[in-house]
Parts: C-alpha cells; sequence; structure tokens
C-alpha cells in the first residue's frame, strides 16, 4: 500500500507526476475541467476523462496525478464533502504533517 499525500497549491509543484489528493471548493465545472479553490486559497485546473458533476462553491476532495505544469492535476476521482468543511483547518492539518514528515525522515549527510 502506497502513501498518497495531501497536497496545496503552494505545495502542488513539489508532486509533478505523483498522486495526491487535494481538498477545495469548486469554482467552475463545464463537466471535463472544473477550476477548484484549494484549501490554503490558491487555485488549480482539474480536468477528468469523463464528465464529473459537481456544482460550484461545493467542497470537494480530488485524487488525481499532478501535471508536468505542476499547477493542474489530471483527476482520477473526486468525493463530494460536506458544504461546511473548514478549508482552514485542512490546510493547517497538511503543514503539520508535512512538518512532522520532514523532521522524522531527516537524513544526515
Amino acid at each position: 500500500m502506497s502513501f498518497i499525500p495531501f497536497a496545496k497549491s503552494s505545495t502542488l509543484c513539489n508532486y509533478r507526476g505523483q498522486e495526491v489528493s487535494a481538498v477545495g471548493k469548486v469554482i467552475t465545472n463545464n463537466g471535463t475541467t472544473m477550476k477548484v479553490e484549494l484549501c490554503d486559497g490558491g487555485q488549480v485546473t482539474v480536468r477528468f476523462s469523463e464528465v464529473t458533476e459537481a456544482l460550484p462553491s461545493t467542497c470537494v476532495e480530488i485524487h488525481g496525478r499532478v501535471e508536468g505544469d505542476g499547477v493542474s492535476i489530471a483527476g482520477m476521482q473526486l468525493i463530494h464533502l460536506k458544504d461546511d468543511t473548514n478549508m482552514r483547518i485542512f490546510s493547517k492539518g497538511i503543514d503539520v504533517c508535512e512538518e512532522w514528515v520532514n523532521d522524522v525522515f531527516k537524513y544526515s549527510s
């Protein structure tokens, strides 16, 4: 079983070509391409191969692969969350996890 990290718009470029999870609020959706404001306030484009339904202002969790530009995601799965999901708490949680992982897994040369 592999670990799939949560990413924010500010850390997305660190995961080029890798699978990530991201949480945010849908801004626009034309069926296969949506603009999403991630939990840290930055916007990303998510492209799906099939029509995906999510209305603007819907909170979602996206599973996908970060594209080569580091600012868009090739979506694989979309999960609808409660509309009152607290994006600020999600963002802070990602910060804590990244800090902990960096502290625990530091390699000295």
